[in-house]
């Protein structure tokens, strides 16, 4: 009966160990990510632009190599994709998903960042680093004297 007492408690324990483990690789795994060099400079200007404390430095830093990793994932699995694909609407299919989930996972990195940040700095980051895109999508030949988007 002590056994089985002390089996059931191994049992327990043994899911809660791996999970443990997995969480401190992950960890580290997210440590040793360096970041693409687009995204440093993001990281850089945002630190000084908005004039971030040590608290806010750390957790701007933590946030970008987190979706670093997840982007690099993606690319990688891609690059994969590309290699090993013998159909080509099948390939821009999922060429066309891994894009659109790499721009949602920059996407959520830029609103959680933005989510650590006072009122002032928010606005200043709304306003100088990530401005938002005009909503006319604006081309072609036309009368740019006319026109309302070019005169701006």
């Amino acid at each position: 009966m002590q056994f089985a007492v002390n089996m059931n408690k191994r049992s327990i324990f043994l899911p809660i160990i791996l999970l443990g483990m997995l969480l401190v690789f992950r960890g580290s795994a997210i440590a040793q990510t360096t970041l693409s060099d687009k995204d440093n400079r993001a990281l850089q200007n945002i630190i000084t632009v908005l004039n971030l404390n040590e608290e806010q430095k750390a957790a701007s830093t933590e946030i970008f190599h987190r979706y670093a990793l997840e982007i690099t994932e993606l690319e990688n699995e891609k690059l994969e994709i590309q290699r090993t694909s013998d159909d080509e609407s099948l390939l821009s299919t999922q060429l066309l998903v891994m894009n659109q989930e790499i721009k949602d996972l920059r996407e959520m990195r830029d609103l959680e960042i933005e989510s650590i940040l006072n009122p002032l700095q928010a606005q200043i980051y709304q306003e100088k680093i990530k401005p938002e895109k005009p909503q006319v999508l604006h081309f072609g030949i036309h009368d740019r004297a006319k026109c309302g988007v070019c005169v701006r």
